[in-house]
């Protein structure tokens, strides 16, 4: 009860402090305003996949791809943690229709094809049945006993792609380190996560910047700055890897030489992300030139506040520093979801800081809502 008392009274401040765009849903910090506005967020998804998926064109197992992968692993868990059996039937029927498979397009290594393999492993968590896990296992220990010894410079001349036999971009740490984490612990097999481990931080020690605490998406920006002479760190690109933070620690053993270094880099970020959020609660597609784009944008924004809800319930983040900014970036949110249920304001798929309006939406975004959701839930359920 004090933890409802507390987020209510956060609620009436920041209420207090910005101008409420969306009088359609409720922000409040109840289960009933919490679960209404994500179940419409969904539903209205859902029932726009197909015909996403139709302008989708030329695109190689549709369903399998990272966006819907990661849209799919979040309706099965939004859909078990509300007992929806039209969205359990849903997300099954997509999964069985593919036969359990993973995408090879353009490569075996490439680590978006592998985040579809979060919805089998909560298929096989429900049912138990090993079956749908054999592919995506089978493409986790080719890699693990191949490894690639490519560069992870970007060259977007190379169109085979070779430079993405590594995790050469910052979203790559979303799509394939929880993956691994997850397999190595349900099959036992510690050769997995030691693949992960030191591709991780490859990745890191070539990407991440010790001084803003955040990523280049690649290295392409290395050198590049934003109209305000700062840094380009893109939005999305750094909430990819703090969600991937908060979806790979709880499959990562405790004792693992590497646990406490995730965590101190999990959290060095969080305060960081924390630092550039606009006080009406969102963030914008570029972490450090809100100013040249002030537009709120809620992939971002979202899966950053999913990482926070995830941090303060796990306890890695203090409550009387993060509980408030958590506040903030939810109302956001529910201030972008537009009447008929879509969420508004989510930048395309892409890889920089670009203009978005209120009227785009990708799949990643209602996902990242989700997420979100049940992290709030459980935290005010506790």
């Amino acid at each position: 009860m004090k933890k409802v008392i507390y987020l209510l009274i956060i609620t009436a401040i920041c209420i207090s402090c910005q101008k409420q765009e969306n009088k359609t849903y409720s922000d409040a910090f109840t289960e009933e305003a919490i679960t209404k506005v994500t179940n419409d967020v969904v539903r209205w998804q859902v029932d726009n996949y197909a015909a996403m998926n139709e302008k989708r064109k030329g695109v190689t197992g549709v369903d399998l791809i990272w966006n819907n992968a990661i849209f799919l692993t979040a309706v099965s868990e939004w859909a078990e943690y509300v007992q929806d059996s039209d969205l359990i039937a849903w997300y099954n029927n997509i999964a069985l229709r593919n036969n359990y498979q993973v995408n090879c397009d353009p490569h075996v290594y490439h680590a978006d094809n592998l985040i579809i393999g979060m919805l089998y492993a909560n298929i096989y968590d429900k049912t138990g049945d090993e079956h749908v896990l054999h592919t995506m296992l089978s493409r986790l220990e080719f890699i693990a006993k191949h490894p690639s010894q490519n560069t992870l410079v970007t060259n977007d001349d190379d169109l085979t792609y070779k430079f993405k036999y590594r995790w050469s971009w910052c979203d790559a740490l979303y799509m394939a380190p929880q993956v691994f984490a997850r397999y190595a612990k349900i099959f036992d097999e510690p050769e997995l996560l030691d693949l992960m481990d030191t591709e991780y931080w490859a990745t890191t020690d070539f990407l991440y910047n010790p001084e803003y605490h955040l990523y280049y998406r690649d290295s392409k920006y290395f050198n590049l700055s934003e109209k305000n002479g700062m840094p380009v760190f893109w939005g999305r690109g750094n909430a990819w890897v703090v969600a991937g933070l908060a979806h790979m620690l709880p499959y990562l053993p405790k004792d693992y030489p590497s646990y406490p270094r995730y965590v101190q880099l999990y959290k060095d970020m969080m305060k960081a992300i924390v630092s550039q959020q606009n006080p009406a609660g969102h963030w914008c597609v570029s972490m450090l030139d809100a100013e040249n784009y002030p537009t709120p944008e809620m992939s971002s924004t979202s899966f950053f506040a999913y990482a926070i809800w995830w941090g303060i319930n796990q306890g890695l983040l203090d409550k009387a520093i993060y509980l408030e900014p958590a506040t903030r970036a939810w109302q956001a949110m529910v201030r972008a979801v537009r009447p008929t249920g879509m969420l508004g304001n989510v930048q395309a798929v892409g890889e920089k800081p670009e203009s978005i309006t209120k009227d785009m939406t990708e799949v990643y975004g209602p996902a990242a809502m989700a997420f979100t959701a049940q992290e709030i839930l459980k935290y005010i359920k506790k």
